[in-house]
């Protein structure tokens, strides 16, 4: 059985993706170039992964191997927001 902490940094991770890929889409259809095809969706979503993943590995560097799962949702919220807002005009060409 999984820890609340091992639970809360999974919920902590999936809501950067889902963030992070909100943020894609969206510069995407502000530059009238809406993610419609499964093969846009699947580009999409592929890189909010790489880009949470970059996150990630760079939240746990200064939080340790283990961390306290509120510092590590904290740390890793503020990546996220970060990235979002200095991508805001991103594009996934």
């Amino acid at each position: 059985m999984e820890s609340t902490n091992d639970v809360a940094l999974a919920e902590a991770y999936a809501w950067a993706i889902q963030t992070i890929g909100l943020t894609i889409c969206l510069c995407a259809q502000a530059k009238g170039q809406p993610i419609v095809s499964d093969q846009e969706l699947r580009h999409c979503e592929e890189e909010a992964h790489n880009v949470a993943v970059q996150l990630r590995r760079q939240t746990l560097d200064e939080c340790g191997f283990y961390p306290a799962a509120s510092d590590y949702r904290l740390r890793l919220a503020g990546k996220v927001l970060s990235w979002c807002s200095e991508h805001r005009y991103w594009s996934i060409e």
